[in-house]
Formats: structure tokens, C-alpha cells, sequence
């Protein structure tokens, strides 16, 4: 972001006064709010570091740790994939300077209740093997493997990392309209500097030379006698700016970019000896990275689009389904795909299965697998109507048993909490399950369209899709719901109009609960803002009925997949434009209604790698294959594969938290793979 960092204040008063000035005076004041309240303390480094120290200082693990996901998600998710490394070791720097902060002030409370609560998480990574006996040792600060995390020299060397590597974050990042306007106005002043520069140096240059013709001339005179002063003191006037110089180009190249500013200095140099197994990555580190994600939303900035559109109106679609529409007006930008035709290159190893483990107390085959946010439970149901919801840690061991009377149709966990789960039924029935508390809540859509297909839940909002029942020759329409998270009461309804009397088959809430993206099974994706009640932007994704939809990490694109095995990666801010594509999945299996889940697919914590069902009727397999953003690319086969059904996988879900992938399967059983992240 460069200079323009330092413009978000002046910005922020601007627009207060456009707000004022206008008489928007509740929207002043919400804004006002908005701005006191403001996370992102307004992309100051100094604040932001300020920010995570209070929470350590003060013991606040819940604080900590939402912030950093804060940020994490803001900012560090959209950054190429080569600060991947930096931003995890920085991860790991912060929540070990929390437990040496704890200690030196005399807090074994917290010390213990760190380690009880991320015990789960970090287990995981090599990193904090050794680190889990020091609520054991009784003086770390002298023991050899923590002595060097006590000293003074650590903390400066981890704070300067820290600082300089947020402040490389802020200069990559791609800007908005309104701030990209400082920048310009600093591109044009050095632009307008060096055509005057130029413009001075082409006047001395010819000063020069007509200085010198002068003097010649005048020599000529004086020796052959003639003499003509008129034409020399004619000369040197003209030699003093008296004739006009030969013209120039008032429309010069603009001059190269200058280089970002090197934040790093003398003390970065020594940190990974300083700060030996947390290996701190400086900014001079991540400076060496020559692409950055403005370089990517210059690309898409560049492609035509088509500016005639409405973003309400949905684009025409065509038979030559996704790829044939990347062509056509509302396209935009060639389709690079994920996963290329050809031979694949031999794919890196990226992932390891530490453990493999098989759920086996169901009876029928599987048709839904889902795990909570956290890792905590995981809910599966089989075609019997027999939902089961278990745990994984320490040992596989069912919580819950319900005989489900209704055939299951959505199944939903809050990501907000752990122990809340969501059921819809295809009697229109609707149910709020706490695991914990053993408490339920019943609920139930109106009756002109009963039957629940998909739920989302985001907050204190539940997204609910139903549709009627249909018939011979009337094709079943759908509604949108959005319920009371606690209720289970309906507090605002989209009409069939407004809704195009699609089925909607996925729901997926971005960060804040503004924005819903919706699957149908018309194969249209559409956006809806929660807030007015509107559907903002619609598209003919898919020919088929689409099977699964997801904001990125960014919310930048969002990505869909359909029941013929394509995965589609969309952007978000321009109608209908495809981002990539992946093929057809290998087999497409042909499976009732039960099992309409079975292409669906999940995403590792930074969109970079995919977890797909490559399984055939015999043999039950999912894949995990690392996205591909570029044509250039070479193909590179599945990084992993997770085997161990005897049958074909109807089913799947990644828990990020803990790393761990499920796969249900018609074999009756449910796998479960730890994971471990090799590089």
C-alpha cells in the first residue's frame, strides 16, 4: 500500500465530511461507529503490534487468538503463497511468547489453560513437541530448550519481525479506488518533476550548443574583416532564450516505479540465530518475493468486460455450458485451468497421514458427514435415518444417537459454536440439536414449500432453502428463508420472483454476514445481501445442479461445483467471470437422491488445496489436489490420496482446525485421516 497507508485517516475525515455535507447523518453516525470500532486500527503497524501485546500482557487467550484470526483472515489469507511460511512461524511466535509472558509473571493458571485448550491444535506440529513439559519444569527461563525465549534479545528480535513483516503486508496489498488515489497523485507529481527536469535539460542543451555556434561565428567575423554585429548580437539574443527550442514530447514514458522502501535493517539480520527453532521471517525475507497480489488484480482489472450489464440482471446462458460462456460478452477473462488435461507432472509432497482411523457403529451407507468448526464433534446419517454424532479425540466414541423419524435433507453446524447443529427435514421440519446441554429446538417453514433442501448458519442468522413438492409435468420451485438462529422463527422470506423459483441446493455466509452466496439446481449461483433483502448478482454457473458453493478465504472469489464433477472458481466482483476450472472428476457416479452430496468438496485453511471424491462404485478414494491459478502451470496429479473404503465415497469434510479429513462411504463406515502438513 506504499504511502497510501498513511492517507486512511485523512480519508476517513473526508468522507465524514462528504457524509455531512450531504445531511447523511445516520450514516455519519454509523460510520463514526464503525471507525471507533475498527479492527484493523486503520492499517497502523504500530497499533496493530500495540493491539496483540495488550492481549498477552492482560492473559486474554480468547482475545489473542480471535484477533490474530482476524488478521489472518484480513489480510495475511490474500498474500502469495510464499508468505505462507513467514505468517505460520509468526503464528507460532506469538502464542509462545503468550506462555513465556504467563510464566514470567506467575500465572500457571494460564499457562495450564493455554495448553488445555490448544493441546488439541498444536499436537500437530513438530514445533511444540517439547514445549508441553514446561508447565513441568519449575525454572524454563535456565532450561536449555526455553532459555533463549526468556531473553530480552528474543522479544526484540520477534517484535521488530513482526512489525516489519505487517508493514510488507500493508505495502502488497492491492489497494482500493479511493486510496489509490493518494498514489496517483504522488505517480503524477514525479511524473510532472521529470517532464520539468527534462524540459530543463533540453533548454541547457541547446543554450549550449547555440553558445558555441555564436562564438564561431563571431570569430569568423572579426578575422575576415566584413564584420556584421547585427547578426551576432542577434546570435547571443538568441542564445539567451531569444529563439524557441526544438520541440519535445509533451507526453513522455512514465518512469518506472521506484523500488519499495527495504523496512528491514541491521537487527533483522541476525534473527534466525536469535530466535533459533522460531525462525521469524523478516520483511527483507518476504521482500525477495517479486509477485505480489496486486500484480494478480492488475491482470483481472485489465480484462474486458462488459459494462452494459446490470448486476441485478442475470447473464444469458448458452449450451456450451461454463467454458463455452467464458467466451461470450459477460466472460470477461480466459478460463486457465486447475487442473489441465495431459500428463500430470509428479506432484510434491505436501501432506502426510499420521493416522487413519474407521468410524464403523452404522448399520446403512452414509449419506452426510460433517464436523464442527472446531474439530469437537462430528455429525454423520445414514440412509436408515440414523444420525450419529461422535468424537475423535481421544479415541472414537459416539455422544449422540437419533432415530430421525423424517428423511434428513440439510445438516448444518454453527461455525460459532461447537456443539450447535443444525437439522432440516423433507417434511418442512427444522431442529437445533446442542450436543453439551442435550437441549433441542423445533421448528418449521410454512407449508406452500415444505420441504427443507439446504441450511447455512452465520451469527445469530439461519439460511434455510426450501422447495415444494412438484409433480408430473410442474417442476418444483424453491424460497429462501432466513430464520432466527435461536428461535427457529422466520424473520424475512425472498419471494419466488425475486428468487426465479430456483432450488436453492448450498448456502455459504461471508465473514460478517452480509453477503450469502446461494447454489441452485439450475445451475445458477446467486448473491444475496442479507441486509436489504435483495439478490445483488446472478449467473449461469453450471448446466448441471449444483452440488456444493464457498467464498474464498478472501471473499474475493467464490467457488462452486456441480453434479458432473467440474469445480468453478468465480469472481466475485465482476458478473458471471470465471477465475479457473477444473475437469470433470474422474468417475461421476450415478447415485440417488440420497447421496446428492456425494461431488461436493472442501478447501485447506488457505484455498490452496482441495479435497475432492475420486471414488468408483467399487473402490472408495478421495483426493486432495492443489489448486492451480494459471495456465502456465504444469499438471501435477493428487498430492495425496486417502483410501481405506471398500466402496464408493458418497461423502467428505475437512477440519482445518485439526487438520483431519472424513470420508463417508456406502460401506457403512466413516475414515478419518489426521494429517500432517510436510512443507
Amino acid at each position: 500500500m506504499s504511502n497510501a497507508v498513511h492517507a486512511v485517516s485523512a480519508l476517513d475525515e473526508a468522507i465524514k465530511e462528504y457524509l455531512l455535507f450531504r445531511g447523511f447523518t445516520h450514516t455519519l453516525r454509523a460510520f463514526e461507529g464503525e471507525v471507533r470500532n475498527d479492527r484493523d486500527r486503520g492499517l497502523k503497524v504500530d497499533k496493530i503490534v500495540n493491539q496483540l501485546f495488550t492481549y498477552v500482557a492482560s492473559s486474554d487467550l480468547n482475545g489473542l487468538c480471535d484477533f490474530w484470526d482476524h488478521l489472518r483472515r484480513r489480510f495475511f489469507s490474500r498474500l502469495e503463497k510464499s508468505f505462507t511460511a513467514s505468517v505460520r512461524k509468526l503464528d507460532l511466535c506469538v502464542k509462545r511468547y503468550y506462555v513465556v509472558h504467563a510464566v514470567q509473571n506467575g500465572k500457571q493458571d494460564r499457562v495450564n489453560e493455554f495448553f488445555d485448550r490448544m493441546t488439541h491444535e498444536l499436537r500437530a506440529y513438530p514445533e511444540w513437541r517439547d514445549w508441553f513439559i514446561l508447565p513441568f519444569v519449575k525454572n524454563p527461563e535456565t532450561h536449555p530448550t526455553f532459555e533463549t525465549f526468556f531473553t530480552r534479545a528474543w522479544l526484540e528480535t520477534f517484535t521488530l519481525s513482526l512489525h516489519n513483516f505487517l508493514n510488507t503486508v500493508f505495502h502488497n496489498l492491492p489497494l482500493p479506488t479511493l486510496l489509490s488515489f493518494h498514489d496517483d497523485q504522488i505517480r503524477l507529481r514525479m511524473m510532472t518533476e521529470e517532464v520539468e527536469s527534462l524540459r530543463a535539460s533540453v533548454w541547457q542543451d541547446h543554450n549550449r550548443k547555440t553558445v558555441r555556434g555564436s562564438g564561431g561565428a563571431q570569430g569568423a567575423d572579426d578575422g575576415g574583416g566584413v564584420g556584421t554585429p547585427g547578426v551576432a548580437s542577434t546570435t547571443v539574443l538568441a542564445g539567451s532564450g531569444g529563439v524557441l527550442p526544438p520541440p519535445y514530447d509533451p507526453y513522455p514514458a512514465p518512469p518506472p516505479p521506484p523500488p519499495p522502501a527495504d523496512t528491514s535493517d541491521g537487527a533483522a539480520d541476525a534473527m534466525d540465530a536469535t530466535l533459533g527453532t522460531s525462525g521469524v521471517a523478516t520483511a527483507q525475507d518476504v521482500d525477495g518475493s517479486t509477485a505480489t497480489p496486486s500484480d494478480s488484480a492488475q491482470e483481472a482489472n485489465d480484462a474486458p468486460t462488459d459494462t452494459e450489464d446490470s448486476a441485478g440482471d442475470a447473464p444469458s446462458s448458452t449450451d456450451g455450458g461454463p467454458n463455452e460462456d467464458a467466451e461470450g460478452a459477460d466472460a470477461g477473462t480466459s478460463v486457465s485451468e486447475v487442473l489441465p488435461a495431459g500428463d500430470p507432472a509428479e506432484p510434491q509432497k505436501v501432506f502426510m497421514v499420521l493416522n487413519q482411523e474407521r468410524y464403523g457403529e452404522h448399520t446403512a451407507p452414509i449419506t452426510r458427514c460433517s464436523v464442527s468448526a472446531q474439530g469437537t464433534y462430528v455429525a454423520t446419517a445414514d440412509v436408515a435415518g440414523i444420525l450419529k454424532i461422535w468424537c475423535i479425540s481421544p479415541v472414537l466414541k459416539t455422544t449422540k444417537t437419533l432415530a430421525l423419524g423424517t428423511r434428513l435433507t440439510a445438516l448444518a453446524w454453527d461455525p460459532d459454536s461447537d456443539s450447535s447443529l443444525f437439522l432440516g427435514y423433507a417434511d418442512g421440519g427444522v431442529e437445533r440439536v446442542d450436543v453439551d446441554t442435550d437441549r433441542t429446538v423445533d421448528g418449521r417453514v410454512p407449508a406452500s414449500h415444505p420441504r427443507v433442501v439446504a441450511l447455512a448458519c452465520k451469527g445469530s442468522v439461519l439460511a434455510c432453502g426450501v422447495a415444494s413438492e412438484g409433480g408430473e409435468g410442474t417442476p418444483a420451485s424453491g424460497l429462501l428463508h432466513l430464520l432466527n438462529a435461536t428461535t427457529l422463527q422466520v424473520q424475512a422470506s425472498l419471494s419466488a420472483h425475486q428468487f426465479k423459483s430456483a432450488v436453492a441446493s448450498s448456502f455459504h455466509f461471508n465473514h460478517n454476514t452480509t453477503l450469502l452466496v446461494v447454489g441452485c439446481e439450475d445451475g445458477m449461483v446467486q448473491i444475496f445481501d442479507v441486509r436489504s433483502n435483495t439478490f445483488i448478482m446472478r449467473w449461469q454457473a453450471h448446466k448441471a445442479r449444483i452440488c456444493s458453493v464457498k467464498f474464498s478465504q478472501d471473499e474475493t472469489t467464490v467457488f462452486s461445483s456441480s453434479a458432473d464433477g467440474t469445480i468453478m472458481r468465480w469472481n466475485a466482483h465482476h458478473l458471471g467471470t470465471p477465475v479457473s476450472q477444473s475437469p470433470e472428476a474422474p468417475v461421476v457416479l450415478d447415485v440417488a437422491a440420497d447421496f446428492a452430496r456425494a461431488s461436493e468438496f472442501a478447501f485447506d485453511t488457505e484455498d490452496d488445496y482441495v479435497l475432492r471424491n475420486c471414488s468408483t462404485a467399487a473402490d472408495g478414494e478421495a483426493c486432495i489436489f492443489q489448486l492451480r491459478h494459471r495456465q502456465v502451470d504444469a499438471h501435477v496429479g493428487p498430492v495425496l490420496r486417502l483410501r481405506g473404503h471398500d466402496a464408493a465415497v458418497t461423502c467428505l469434510d475437512w477440519c482445518t482446525t485439526t487438520n483431519t479429513c472424513f470420508t463417508g462411504s456406502t460401506d457403512n463406515t466413516v475414515c478419518v485421516y489426521t494429517l500432517f502438513r510436510v512443507t
